[in-house]
């Protein structure tokens, strides 16, 4: 893409799991800095913890969300889960 001077989208689907004292994030400045749009999904997990947890995660989720939104370099769009209204993207479903 870049070589024909035709900059694009990369997608990225990353693992937070809930821990909300988990700080880590991802630099994906060395996409972004040569011209290229950044997404990020933003998963809970995958089948069977689900894209998003279970209800009594939220609010841990939403942290733990936070905290690498917060430290990640590079990136502007964020999508939290996938698919929810897709049985196996939901937690708990075998």
């Amino acid at each position: 893409m870049l070589a024909a001077g035709k900059p694009g989208w990369i997608v990225f689907s990353e693992v937070l799991g809930h821990d909300p004292a988990d700080l880590s994030g991802v630099d994906y400045s060395s996409y972004s800095n040569q011209g290229l749009g950044i997404i990020v999904r933003l998963n809970h997990g995958y089948e069977p913890d689900g894209t998003i947890p279970h209800s009594s995660q939220y609010e841990a989720f939403a942290r733990r969300v936070a905290n690498f939104v917060g430290t990640s370099r590079g990136a502007r769009i964020w999508i939290i889960g996938n698919e929810m209204n897709y049985a196996a993207e939901r937690p708990g479903i075998k």
